[in-house]
């Protein structure tokens, strides 16, 4: 059974670029990391660095990382990845809080 988290996205400042974040986690440490952003300038091509980090009270926080690229308006990827604090942490970590 998986957990999972959305969380909008807009940055700051003069960047048009925005979107929605998906975080899916699973109990033996796999994670899945989807978003599709969107740029409000059809000039905006974007490389950037997606950080999520999952938490809860007195537990680390687990850093992960996407590359990614919006070309044109739209873009839609996913990241797929492993982190061992997922497992040690599972029961902590309901609901899944996702900061951007």
């Amino acid at each position: 059974m998986n957990r999972s988290s959305s969380v909008n996205k807009c940055t700051g400042g003069d960047t048009p670029l925005g979107g929605l974040v998906n975080l899916d986690i699973w109990p033996d440490g796999r994670y899945r990391l989807k978003f599709h952003m969107h740029s409000s300038s059809i000039l905006g091509n974007f490389d950037y660095t997606l950080r999520a980090y999952l938490n809860a009270p007195g537990t680390p926080n687990a850093l992960l990382v996407a590359q990614c690229h919006v070309s044109g308006v739209d873009d839609s990827d996913h990241e797929d990845g492993f982190n061992a604090l997922i497992p040690l942490y599972w029961d902590q970590w309901w609901p899944v809080v996702l900061s951007m």
